[in-house]
């Protein structure tokens, strides 16, 4: 199928945005996982010179990893072959945290929503770069599938 010309440029800059905004997710996501090793590798005091035991901290940052994961994790993986695997370490990484004694009441709470958040980017990411190539979306019902 022939477009206009103008037709075939915007989807091209649209592609192309879609893929640096993919590479920025996933910066991003391995910001978010970086910032967690570091923080509990070398914690902070909080007030004066107390620092949280290391449980603590574990329970505490183990949020923003489920929430970094998804996103550096291929989408064709998380979304597609491999959503047993992804789903099976996201359970993990939900439910581990609550056995350590410094895991907050609504830690859990925490750590589905911001799986959620990640997941729910990259559905969208998804379907939006689906969206920009019509030839391959025609192919399978669902981006990623």
């Amino acid at each position: 199928m022939d477009h206009e010309p103008e037709i075939d440029a915007l989807g091209r800059a649209a592609q192309l945005a879609l893929r640096v905004l993919r590479w920025l997710f996933a910066l991003l996501g391995l910001l978010a996982i970086a910032g967690a090793v570091f923080t509990v590798c070398y914690p902070v005091p909080v007030y004066s010179d107390d620092v949280p035991p290391l449980p603590t901290l574990v329970a505490h940052q183990t949020a923003f990893v489920c929430l970094g994961l998804p996103l550096v994790l291929p989408v064709g993986f998380t979304l597609g072959r491999g959503w047993r695997h992804a789903l099976a370490l996201g359970a993990a990484l939900w439910f581990l945290p609550m056995l350590l004694p410094g895991d907050p009441v609504y830690g859990f709470g925490v750590r589905m929503f911001a799986t959620l958040v990640a997941i729910a980017v990259l559905a969208v990411w998804r379907t939006l770069i689906g969206l920009t190539n019509p030839t391959k979306a025609a192919a399978r019902p669902w981006p990623g599938a």
